[in-house]
């Protein structure tokens, strides 16, 4: 992964990771009703050109250790970050509808794969398990647990382009909350991913 600052700030981008795509899609609230909100619209392609900008934290941001409570291992933070900093990308290779059900005909075992819904109607899936033979993990992300309750980080999904010449969908994951050195790293994988797996719930 390429290596960035230690810490980047955000500044506006804390308010809107809180306030959710309709807040941030108007600049925090200061825009006229009519503007143009679409997909292909000026404003989201701004903010995608804002997005493609940030710097990812340094891999020495973050550490992977057992959570000593039964969930296995989880990812770690080694500095504090602050609240709408832009963290990581959750990584994977890209697979269609068809690729996916090919890999995983019973759903339930993708744990390590996030869909993104496509302009089209369609679904693409990242899926993050570790390549077989990988010398050390290429996508810390994964080791990422699940909080309903007030999770310190947010996944923003960009869905990229459908079709062939479309460009691939990017799992973006942010901070919502101020983080402390040590603390674990959680984001809400949302009902979906549950189906199915409700007796892992802890």
């Amino acid at each position: 992964m390429t290596m960035g600052l230690p810490e980047v700030r955000l500044g506006q981008w804390a308010g809107w990771l809180r306030r959710g795509w309709s807040a941030l899609a108007r600049g925090g609230g200061g825009a006229e009703p009519e503007e143009d909100l679409s997909a292909d619209g000026p404003t989201a392609r701004r903010i995608r050109a804002e997005l493609a900008a940030l710097v990812p934290l340094s891999n020495l941001s973050f550490s992977v250790g057992q959570t000593g409570d039964g969930r296995g291992r989880g990812l770690f933070a080694t500095v504090p970050i602050a609240a709408g900093c832009y963290l990581l990308d959750y990584e994977g290779e890209l697979l269609d509808e068809a690729g996916f059900a090919s890999r995983y005909p019973d759903a339930t075992f993708a744990d390590y794969t996030v869909a993104v819904a496509r302009d089209d109607g369609s679904a693409a899936y990242v899926d993050g398990v570790q390549p077989i033979g990988a010398a050390s993990p290429t996508n810390v992300a994964r080791f990422m647990n699940h909080q309903s309750d007030e999770p310190n980080c947010a996944m923003w999904t960009l869905s990229g382009g459908s079709g062939a010449g479309g460009s691939p969908p990017r799992l973006m994951l942010f901070a919502r909350l101020d983080v402390a050195a040590g603390a674990e790293l959680v984001w809400d994988y949302g009902a979906s991913y549950w189906q199915g797996r409700e007796a892992d719930l802890l």
